[in-house]
């Protein structure tokens, strides 16, 4: 009655209604509230509630009454009733009288307004918002119900109107295999594949511009919650219906900053007695977050920048790689190609203190020693290890390559979400034959010529010895860097003995896989029909000619007849059987054809796809570029070399000499450019997207071995990633904001495939592997500084007189 009564009030106060002409009415048909039924001042009938056809009759008798003595115009307001029987009586007498039920149709009419100047706000149009309603009770379903008629009256089909609306409950998403579901709820249920068992999966999974509170639940949207409606939009629209408060799904304050805080609270520091070591000022984390981007804009150059980072990372770690994931598209060229280029030549002058391990020629023998020095050594799960054999585009960088194995790694906890406390970089120092290092007084590796032969083989097998009985048989090891004789061969040797890959070979041909892939989906003709001509015969070249070898095998040609359209070229001329210098892996791709210049054979050979990995700046002339124009509709140019000043071509070459027609991608990023009013978007082979992903599917799975289909498991799931909008702009890959959703489901394809195929060493085997991995991430959230408390009794003393 107080609800009724509250109602009415407001009927005169806001609408000028005269109260002579309200009346509040209770029906009261029992409870089922124990509570209730046991409190000596309860006023109502202390009986169980009625239910069943004596109480719709009992409605149906109170409805007729009202209308027989007042008048078959007279406005029933219905309130608070249960959701079946809301939207039965809704249903029931909506078109017979004058009706309406508050808390469905009030409830929708008023967030459909709020809908209305979230949509002004973000000028964006209803149809193009995604909403999550937590809860499936009358309001939530109401308001889902009256959201599709706008969008139907808007000019939507009925199926299009309910593609981006979903509501989850306590059971999770709404799905249509739920048993006894309201007829309101079957139009919005949706398939059964999408099982989701909570509101925060709904949120991290659907990403809904708008979220809906309709629960009860006080407290419901968490931090989490809220960071991550934060985090995949700009304004995320929040509304928290339930009443009161204390039933709301957030407070106004907690959906403003989206997040508590990082830093310590008063209260923290009084109680860990830390109090008055920082100032009064107490940061939220996006608080610090802008803080730690006006440092980083204020460094004059990249290379400032890229020493901020480091020491955020070493001094903040969460912080650090919280940064790094928010601010992804603009800090991934600072802590990876292209600026690691400039700090792996200056490493000398930047190092501060040890970020990894240096293992060095001269600890042969005690290797195992070296590593158990490591201050995780029990948790180490992967390593990434470098002799500086051949560092991106510079050559022999010697035990300056550690900057590239720490960059690499903190990619793999950014994108993959490995714990870095995982993870561990490796420098092995077997000298460098590079003499601007060897005279450099600042050079910090052994300052002698690198081991050849025997002796290093020997040395790298001791090290590969060490590493799997220091940190256990399925660590990953993750080569990088080695010279192309040196990579083929430990990867040839060790492949499948322990789990292992090389980045340089298979990570990036798995990449160039993935946008040969959507290559066929943008230019409607199969790999099988392609001419690719590779410029290089090095790591990259060879790495990415063996895995399309791989996929034309796999689609049912003989190896003669896969090798016929695959055409490698250097500085010497066309690979034929009596080119100097080539590894014998690159020997099946030989042909019987002279051809020194590679403008001549693009002449010649009419290729329609053209991949660069020869580290020569401008190798892709004017020339070149026409020729590509002339023979091929879109011709395919991936210029692939790092850094960027060694790229083969520019992005703005590439569709100035081609006319704007070329699929461009290169192996850094390059801006967009604007060709003729279109604007076109050039595409980056990246491997990040790669191997973070590949390295948590392996630790996640333990995996025993890394065969090459899990690189191509690997590709396809890259492939799938990348949206319509991106190939109609010609990029062949998904965008950098969504790198860390794709290598999450790039490591659960290739878990799944190791466990699939019996290379797997986990047991037992998890019901639902996606969950197993992702409870195993690293959390970019902070813990609890206190440690928990909890209620205890107390036992009172009696004392004898």
């Amino acid at each position: 009655m107080g609800i009724s009564v509250g109602k009415l009030e407001l009927y005169t106060a806001l609408g000028r209604i005269d109260p002579q002409y309200a009346l509040p009415v209770t029906l009261d048909v029992g409870t089922n509230n124990e509570k209730l039924l046991n409190d000596p001042l309860y006023i109502g009938i202390r009986e169980k509630r009625m239910t069943g056809e004596e109480y719709e009759d009992f409605v149906d008798e109170f409805i007729d009454a009202v209308t027989e003595t007042w008048s078959h115009k007279t406005l029933v307001h219905f309130e608070d009733f249960s959701t079946v029987h809301a939207f039965r009586f809704l249903d029931k007498y909506q078109n017979c009288y004058t009706f309406i039920n508050d808390d469905v149709q009030g409830t929708a009419s008023t967030v459909l307004s709020g809908f209305l100047v979230i949509e002004k706000i973000t000028k964006k149009p209803l149809n193009e918002h995604v909403f999550l309603f937590a809860g499936a009770g009358s309001a939530a379903t109401g308001t889902a119900d009256l959201l599709v008629k706008e969008l139907i009256q808007r000019g939507l089909e009925k199926d299009e109107a309910v593609k981006n609306i979903y509501l989850c409950d306590e059971k999770g998403l709404v799905t249509k295999d739920r048993p006894d579901m309201l007829e309101r709820l079957k139009p919005l249920a949706k398939d059964t594949s999408m099982a989701i068992k909570s509101v925060a999966e709904c949120v991290e999974k659907l990403k809904p511009s708008i979220l809906v509170g309709a629960t009860g639940v006080g407290g419901i949207f968490t931090e989490q919650i809220l960071q991550n409606m934060a985090k995949n939009h700009e304004k995320p629209g929040i509304i928290a219906l339930s009443n009161p408060t204390d039933k709301s799904e957030c407070t106004a304050e907690q959906a403003y900053k989206h997040t508590e805080g990082l830093a310590f609270t008063m209260e923290e520091r009084q109680i860990l007695g830390v109090h008055g070591l920082w100032p009064c000022s107490y940061r939220t984390i996006h608080d610090q977050l802008y803080a730690v981007m006006a440092n980083f804009n204020a460094r004059s150059d990249n290379i400032g920048r890229f020493t901020y980072l480091l020491s955020l990372s070493r001094r903040h770690q969460r912080l650090f790689f919280r940064f790094l994931r928010e601010h992804l598209e603009k800090v991934m060229p600072i802590v990876y190609t292209p600026t690691v280029a400039d700090v792996v030549n200056a490493y000398g002058l930047l190092f501060r203190d040890p970020t990894g391990l240096y293992v060095t020629i001269f600890d042969r023998g005690h290797i195992i020693d070296v590593l158990k020095n490591w201050r995780a050594e029990k948790q180490v799960r992967a390593v990434c290890v470098s002799d500086g054999g051949r560092v991106l585009g510079l050559g022999d960088m010697g035990a300056s390559s550690m900057g590239i194995c720490v960059g690499k790694m903190a990619l793999y906890t950014a994108l993959g979400g490995v714990p870095p406390n995982q993870l561990l970089p490796i420098a092995l120092d077997v000298g460098t034959d590079n003499e601007e290092l060897l005279n450099d007084p600042l050079y910090v590796g052994a300052r002698t010529k690198r081991v050849q032969g025997d002796e290093y083989e020997e040395f790298v097998q001791e090290f590969v010895d060490a590493v799997l009985e220091c940190f256990g048989p399925n660590t990953c090891i993750h080569f990088e860097d080695f010279a192309t004789p040196n990579a083929f061969k430990f990867l040839e040797k060790y492949q499948r003995s322990f789990c292992c890959f090389n980045d340089d070979i298979q990570g990036t041909g798995a990449m160039s896989l993935a946008g040969f892939f959507n290559v066929e989906r943008v230019v409607q003709r199969k790999l099988e029909d392609h001419v690719f001509l590779f410029a290089g015969i090095g790591s990259a070249c060879l790495g990415i000619a063996n895995m399309l070898l791989s996929e034309l095998k796999r689609r049912g040609l003989k190896q003669k007849d896969a090798c016929q359209n695959i055409y490698m070229i250097n500085e010497h001329g066309l690979l034929n059987d009596a080119l100097p210098g080539c590894v014998n892996e690159a020997r099946k791709f030989a042909k019987p054809l002279d051809c020194v210049k590679l403008d001549e054979a693009v002449e010649q050979l009419k290729p329609s796809i053209l991949v660069g990995g020869s580290s020569v700046r401008g190798l892709f002339t004017e020339e070149v570029l026409r020729l590509m124009a002339k023979y091929n509709e879109r011709p395919v140019i991936f210029a692939l070399s790092n850094p960027t000043n060694k790229a083969e071509c520019t992005a703005e070459q590439a569709y100035q000499y081609t006319e704007g027609r070329a699929i461009f991608c290169g192996g850094s990023p390059f801006p967009p450019v604007t060709y003729n009013g279109k604007r076109l978007q050039p595409g980056q082979a990246n491997n990040c997207l790669i191997y973070p992903g590949l390295a948590l599917g392996a630790i996640s799975a333990r995996a025993s071995y890394l065969p090459n289909e899990v690189f191509s498991v690997a590709a396809s799931t890259i492939a799938k990633f990348t949206s319509e909008e991106n190939l109609n702009s010609g990029n062949m890959y998904p965008s950098m904001r969504d790198a860390n959703e794709v290598s999450f489901h790039v490591g659960v394809s290739v878990a799944e495939y190791l466990i699939e195929n019996d290379i797997s060493n986990l047991r037992p085997l998890p019901e639902n592997i996606c969950e197993y991995m992702k409870n195993r991430q690293y959390s970019l959230d902070y813990g609890k500084s206190l440690p928990e408390t909890w209620t205890f009794p107390h036992f009172p003393v009696s004392y004898q007189k």
